[in-house]
């Protein structure tokens, strides 16, 4: 516009001194033509307003276009967010790419007994950042000057969190990022929300989940120590009527049976406690297989039955060994044995074997029977998961898959079924294997004197 007028001004004065008579003077011969000059003067001066309108709008429309794209590419890149958290990041980003800041804070509010609060959510860039005592307080009034800006975030009237901005140097605070800043927000007050609502049904489905076990433990606890019970009192009856010593000490040792089956279900019910509270003592040291191999056969000797148990130990390289913690370990195979027990048809054999693979032992063991369903492979190592299929006299309250892959995994390890069929089923123990060569002479001598 200013150019505009000064070259309007200056082609008036042009005409007037080389092409009106009197030439070469600023003087006008004819009235009349003080009526051209100024009408040209009036026309160009409306021209050049004309323009700078139409070249403001056209620059308004071009910041727009910025905008719209840049709320677009923002818009992609939450829907391509695989959490509420990473898009609220995107967005915290753009936020202060937008003001020229130097850290973005996002917090949502909490209400933590009964006293509401926030939260850091999001917190992008380095420098000075917002804290929670400030964003607390700019939940109900905003703070603003020129290096910081922390306002709250509103959904439906509804405060959902606090974002903050600080800057060492001064705010953008043009019309174009006041505008997108705005729309930023809004997005910001969404995903914020969202973060809350996930964490609302986090923490459903944790009750959900608490509820579900808390029956399928009264469920399984009432029905397992029912048997017993019932048997262990009338056995005890029977030796009180009973003068017969063969009697007596058949009755007794069933009684024993039931007194330890009762204590298996004790620590199983135990064992899941400390899991859960992550207090389960787990020693992991250097051991052979083949002692574990031996320590697991001794064990179940007495409830094998007419299943013979079948060692299979590879023995064409050198020594087995491996990083584990013998108890727990023998407990995961005493029970995946006692399992194949249970489910093997009459006198089936169980095969017990390991073998080095990479750097893993693999303890195997494999039984025939009735097999686990495709859908059931994950679902048989959940806590007190039965399979409809399994006999109701079967024994067990669902616990020993659960544990004993908490305990492989506590050691470094893994517990897998990795093959069943209708006539086969094998689980497989990984545990960590060690190198007899990459052991220090002390190491090696405590390992062969606990052999």
């Amino acid at each position: 516009r200013a150019l505009g007028l000064v070259l309007a001004v200056l082609s008036f004065l042009s005409i007037d001194y080389f092409f009106q008579a009197p030439f070469d003077r600023f003087t006008v011969g004819n009235p009349l033509d003080w009526f051209v000059l100024v009408a040209f003067v009036l026309t160009a001066a409306v021209a050049a307003n004309l323009l700078a309108r139409a070249q403001a709008a056209a620059e308004r429309a071009r910041n727009r276009t910025e905008e719209v794209a840049h709320l677009s590419r923002l818009g992609a890149e939450l829907l391509g967010a695989g959490t509420a958290e990473n898009a609220l990041s995107a967005i915290a980003v753009k936020v202060r790419e937008t003001m020229n800041a130097d850290t973005c804070a996002v917090f949502r509010t909490v209400v933590s007994e009964n006293e509401p609060g926030v939260e850091l959510v999001v917190l992008c860039g380095s420098g000075a950042s917002v804290s929670p005592d400030q964003a607390a307080v700019a939940t109900s009034r905003p703070q603003a000057d020129a290096h910081s800006l922390i306002i709250p975030l509103r959904v439906h009237d509804r405060a959902v969190g606090v974002l903050g901005v600080r800057s060492s140097a001064t705010l953008a605070s043009d019309e174009a990022s006041r505008r997108l800043f705005d729309a930023l927000t809004y997005y910001a007050a969404l995903a914020v929300e969202r973060v809350t609502l996930v964490a609302q049904l986090e923490h459903a489905e944790a009750l959900r989940e608490s509820v579900r076990v808390r029956e399928a433990l009264l469920a399984s606890v009432s029905h397992d120590l029912r048997t017993p019970l019932s048997t262990i009192k009338v056995l005890a009856q029977d030796l009180v009527s009973r003068q017969d010593l063969a009697t007596a000490t058949r009755n007794a040792a069933v009684i024993e049976e039931q007194a330890d089956r009762l204590s298996g279900l004790v620590t199983n019910l135990l064992d899941l406690t400390r899991l859960r509270s992550s207090a389960f003592p787990v020693h992991p040291d250097i051991n052979a297989a083949e002692d574990m191999i031996g320590a697991v056969a001794r064990q179940v000797s007495g409830v094998l039955g007419d299943h013979p148990l079948e060692r299979r130990i590879d023995r064409g390289g050198p020594v087995l060994l491996g990083r584990f913690d013998f108890v727990q370990s023998q407990r995961i195979l005493v029970n995946l044995v006692e399992n194949a027990v249970r489910y093997s048809s009459a006198g089936a054999p169980i095969t017990l074997g390991v073998q080095r693979e990479d750097g893993s032992l693999v303890f195997t063991v494999s039984n025939s029977g009735p097999g686990v369903a495709p859908t059931e492979r994950e679902r048989i190592f959940e806590p007190f998961y039965r399979s409809p299929a399994a006999a109701a006299d079967v024994g067990g309250v669902g616990l020993g898959l659960y544990i004993g892959r908490a305990l492989a995994e506590a050691q470094g390890g893994t517990l897998t079924l990795c093959r069943s069929s209708t006539d086969r089923t094998t689980f497989e123990l990984r545990l960590p294997a060690v190198d007899a060569a990459q052991l220090d002479e002390a190491e090696l001598l405590e390992t062969v004197h606990d052999d």
